[in-house]
């Protein structure tokens, strides 16, 4: 299947263009970072996305998704995924800023004679439009973490380019503008190591600077605006991800699903408000892949421990489990004077590693 990531920050969409059975008008003026297409004979899929800054009212990441079907020969693949779709849906919901979710609720259509439409959510930010003929179906994702539906720049922007166009199926990609003033990425230098860089991690100075962001994150929780998974309510899991190899961060994300469990969801809520960010972390696991290469047997990183010990730590993932039990303890330290509403046993607790290597508390997590 012809398919591919759409880079959009610099290269917007041309004004109009075809795709599938849509037909998109002043598509240029649409403020995207990026997407994905792909299209064959019988089906076809287009994502438009976009995310936004713990400043802005629509704070976190949002996408308008189009999922194409010729039939007969796609209709039982767009039955399929109408299905799994509709498995977590919701009899009412309410769509913040826009009140129920009805049949005119970012519905962009009028449709011509011989079609049927149909409607479904999984949240007030999670919403559904299908429509069919006898010869294509059509289901549009309309889906953000933050803000009002009724002004939403990316929901609203695309409600008004798209049409649909029932005797079409246009299989070009979507072409893009090149923007001559886009800044061009700098080019990466030779590989050294930054003169700054001091092979060391002091655990100590770790667990208090993960201790102050903990405590704030506590402190601003709001159970009528949480920015986390689930609506309005009290929290029902904390999460504590951690990425030591590849990003350098901690992140701190409150969930308020009923019966929440570990199960990645928090990734979706990573940005500057949730995440305390330690790149030299990425630096000292650099450092030690980058003497493996070079076969340096005598190396490592220098790790001071929480009772000042300090030993030489040479492998990556023993780095990531030696700081993850860090972050375990100081979760545990914290836990005895937890603001009022936060549940505080273990099975409300999940203190784990980005890439699955280590896990603490919860229902699949060691203990100390």
């Amino acid at each position: 299947m012809p398919a591919a990531q759409l880079f959009l920050e610099g290269h917007p969409l041309v004004p109009a263009f075809n795709f599938g059975c849509l037909r998109f008008e002043g598509a240029d003026r649409l403020e995207l970072e990026d997407g994905f297409w792909s299209i064959e004979d019988a089906e076809a899929s287009l994502r438009l996305s976009a995310s936004y800054p713990p400043d802005s009212p629509w704070r976190g990441n949002a996408l308008v998704v189009f999922y194409l079907y010729r039939f007969p020969k796609g209709e039982a693949e767009y039955r399929e995924t109408v299905g799994r779709f509709r498995e977590n849906e919701k009899a009412k919901v309410r769509v913040p800023g826009v009140g129920a979710f009805a049949d005119d609720v970012l519905q962009p259509f009028d449709l011509p004679d011989g079609w049927a439409h149909d409607r479904f959510a999984r949240s007030g930010r999670d919403l559904f439009h299908l429509y069919e003929s006898s010869e294509l179906g059509l289901m549009i994702r309309w889906s953000y973490q933050g803000g009002d539906a009724s002004d939403h720049p990316l929901l609203r922007g695309v409600e008004p380019t798209v049409s649909l166009i029932p005797n079409q199926w246009a299989t070009d990609p979507p072409p893009q503008r090149s923007d001559p003033f886009a800044a061009a990425e700098d080019e990466d230098d030779d590989g050294a190591e930054d003169d700054d860089f001091v092979p060391a991690i002091d655990l100590r100075a770790e667990a208090e600077a993960f201790r102050a962001f903990l405590k704030k994150r506590l402190a601003e929780f709001d159970p009528q605006n949480n920015y986390g998974p689930g609506g309005e309510g009290p929290i029902t899991l904390t999460t504590v991800g951690a990425d030591t190899g590849q990003g350098g961060w901690i992140a701190v994300v409150f969930d308020t699903r009923p019966g929440a469990e570990p199960d990645g969801e928090y990734t979706l809520f990573l940005d500057e408000g949730t995440m305390l960010y330690r790149p030299h972390w990425t630096d000292c696991c650099d450092h030690l892949f980058e003497q493996e290469e070079a076969g340096v047997e005598d190396g490592g990183i220098a790790v001071t421990e929480l009772d000042g010990t300090i030993t030489t730590q040479t492998e990556i993932d023993a780095l990531g489990e030696q700081i993850g039990r860090v972050l375990a303890i100081v979760v545990a330290e914290e836990r005895k004077t937890l603001p009022a509403g936060v549940p505080n046993d273990d099975k409300t607790w999940s203190v784990e590693d980005f890439d699955g290597g280590w896990a603490y508390f919860g229902p699949y997590g060691d203990t100390l």
